[in-house]
């Protein structure tokens, strides 16, 4: 029986250059989003990070969010998404619940001209 890590080796090894991912401008291969996936997993071990622990993930349905979450699979890392626009409070009780080692944000930035302090 296959599990989702072995599916996805499977997939590298029967179609490296198969088209993996999309996102914007970002193409790539099943070859080369493997080998991402492998570098943000040993980034993820160098953090600290292993088997079981619990990663908070803030981050919009991107390339970034595919790869954290596959890196975490092979790592054996427990991902607990959360909601990109969480409020403050929220995202204190949810980091507590989670009992999370350590949270992945993607800061997002908005001005709006004309507004003043």
């Amino acid at each position: 029986m296959f599990d989702l890590g072995r599916t996805l080796l499977a997939v590298v090894e029967r179609s490296p250059d198969a088209l993996a991912i999309v996102d914007g401008k970002r193409r790539l291969s099943y070859a080369a989003w493997y080998r991402e996936i492998g570098r943000v997993g040993r980034g993820l071990a160098a953090l600290g990070l292993s088997r079981r622990d619990r990663l908070a993930v803030i981050l919009q349905n991107r390339l970034e969010m595919a790869t954290l979450h596959w890196a975490c699979q092979f790592v054996g890392i427990v991902v607990t998404p959360l909601n990109w626009r969480i409020k403050a409070e929220e995202l204190d009780y949810c980091l507590g619940d989670a009992e999370a080692g350590a949270i992945t944000v993607r800061l997002h930035f908005s001005v709006k001209q004309g507004r003043g302090p």
